[in-house]
């Protein structure tokens, strides 16, 4: 008898977690803890910076979160943070949250298996991330959302959000997602050197890598972009930089630009998408938006997709190859499309380099090459009688393609369509949409 009772009280020893919480909450007052491993089962508030000195942190609670910022210009740093589950919550804990405040920074820190977010903030102006990894969370990875004022956005800068552990079927939202409001705009997010990895074909359009709402002047530098169903989804935000970055295996596009104007978007690479390389869309639709030194290669239906008003766009020293029989460029209702020193290359696979769909055309295209495509230049259609005109293009490389527009339904072709330099009326100077061709 008294063994069994000696081996029941070593299991419950052995099983039984001990509740850290005050011990973790009066050494905030010191700044520091001792190397170790604790749990807790109710939020840590931070008033000042906190070096975790390469703890573990074991939050139990299924609600509430971990660590909570609760004051301005601190710091916590320098641990790892493991929450109970990674079953998608949006109402379940999280890894750390921030309030109101200003300036305050996390670096270093390792948070894994929260139901709800990673890191969630709001209405704070720059906060800081650094050398951070969020894997495994449920709901979100890192949202920060502000709706009560206007801020200033933060740096994320060296990190890693990975979600990969959950299931493609059932993750839903996002890896990074920072928004603002038409009335409270996030401005001037700075996101570079990081990794935004998601699951292989997600069903739900909303777990992209990354998804931008009303963040002007944000850029987005040195980014890797794996998996989910979009890449980098730029939404109502104007001035944004998209540069040095890789999209790659998204099923739906690798780059959507949504109702965002002036942005640029340069040296890119954009490959393995199931649809489109990039779309340009909105309501209202994306403008005077650039592209330079972008290459796309692998997306299974277009290149790129401008749709429903996109217009006055300046592509500039661009990849473009198919690797579909379907159209290079899809031009849906899109018109003024600038192209500079830029290449079609249909693979022996694409059928036409445009389609104009209930579209009133208007490229410009000088250098750069059209080549290997199964069909003509272009294609046109309308169900309802459409125009399309205003085709120039100058000093453009031709071979495997026949030079023409194959026009139906109720399109029809205008008389300003020329496809060599001997074609091109002298009163004609192209412009290039005044100058605007970034670089």
């Amino acid at each position: 008898m008294r063994k069994i009772l000696t081996i029941f009280y070593l299991l419950i020893t052995a099983f039984a977690k001990a509740d850290d919480t005050a011990t973790v909450q009066a050494a905030v007052s010191t700044g520091s803890i001792t190397h170790g491993s604790y749990t807790i089962s109710s939020a840590i508030t931070l008033n000042h910076s906190f070096n975790l000195n390469g703890s573990t942190i074991n939050y139990t609670a299924s609600t509430g979160r971990a660590f909570l910022f609760t004051a301005a210009n601190i710091k916590l740093y320098n641990g790892k943070i493991i929450g109970p589950n990674d079953t998608s919550n949006p109402s379940g804990s999280s890894g750390i949250t921030f309030q109101t405040y200003d300036h305050d920074t996390v670096a270093n820190i390792q948070i894994t298996t929260f139901p709800g977010y990673g890191m969630v903030g709001n209405n704070g102006n720059s906060p800081v991330i650094t050398d951070c990894k969020i894997m495994d969370t449920g709901y979100i990875g890192l949202y920060y959302n502000n709706t009560a004022n206007s801020i200033t956005g933060g740096e994320l800068a060296r990190d890693t959000i990975d979600r990969t552990a959950l299931p493609a079927s059932t993750v839903t939202e996002g890896a990074l997602m920072l928004r603002g409001t038409t009335t409270y705009p996030a401005t001037g997010w700075y996101v570079h050197d990081c990794r935004l990895i998601m699951p292989t074909s997600p069903t739900d359009i909303t777990a992209e890598c990354m998804e931008t709402r009303y963040t002007p002047s944000a850029r987005f530098n040195n980014v890797f972009y794996s998996g989910g169903s979009i890449g980098a989804s730029i939404a109502n935000s104007n001035y944004v930089r998209v540069t040095n970055s890789t999209m790659t295996g998204q099923n739906q596009e690798g780059l959507e630009i949504y109702n965002s104007q002036n942005g640029f978007s340069g040296n890119l690479t954009i490959n393995g998408q199931l649809n489109d390389g990039i779309l340009f869309d909105g309501s209202p639709a994306s403008a005077i938006d650039t592209l330079y030194n972008v290459s796309v290669n692998g997306a299974n239906r277009y290149c790129i997709y401008f749709y429903n008003g996109v217009n006055t766009i300046f592509i500039n020293a661009c990849n473009f190859t198919s690797t579909s029989a379907n159209y290079s460029l899809n031009v849906q209702q899109a018109y003024n499309l600038t192209f500079l020193n830029t290449n079609l290359n249909g693979n022996g696979i694409g059928t036409y380099a445009f389609e104009f769909a209930t579209s009133v055309g208007g490229v410009d295209m000088t250098g750069g090459s059209i080549t290997n495509f199964t069909g003509r230049f272009a294609a046109a259609y309308s169900v309802t009688p459409i125009v399309v005109d205003n085709i120039f293009l100058r000093g453009v490389t031709r071979s495997g393609v026949t030079m023409s527009i194959n026009n139906s339904g109720s399109a029809t072709l205008g008389t300003n369509i020329f496809y060599s330099l001997s074609q091109w009326p002298t009163s004609r100077i192209p412009v290039f949409g005044g100058g605007k061709i970034l670089h």
